[in-house]
Parts: structure tokens; sequence; C-alpha cells
């Protein structure tokens, strides 16, 4: 009983990790793809 616990609070505590790590990963290209628009929007508008 004990063991099968502690076998769910670790499976828990992965999925949470690939969790936080995917929604970083997620916001990081978010930045960039916003960095890059704007990149475009300013060399079409310079031109």
């Amino acid at each position: 009983m004990y063991k099968e616990l502690t076998d769910r609070v670790l499976v828990v505590n992965f999925l949470l990790k690939v969790i936080t790590m995917t929604q970083l990963v997620y916001v990081k290209y978010w930045m960039v793809s916003i960095s890059l628009w704007k990149y475009a929007v300013s060399t079409l508008r310079a031109t």
C-alpha cells in the first residue's frame, strides 16, 4: 500500500515537471516569435 502511494507521488511529480518544462519551452518560443514579428514589421516599415 505504502509503495503504491509513493509510486503515485513520483508519477505526479514527473508529470508536473514535464508540464512546467513544456510551458517554459512554449513561453520561450512565444517570446521569440513575438520579437521576430516586431523585427519583420519594423523592416517592412523602413522600406
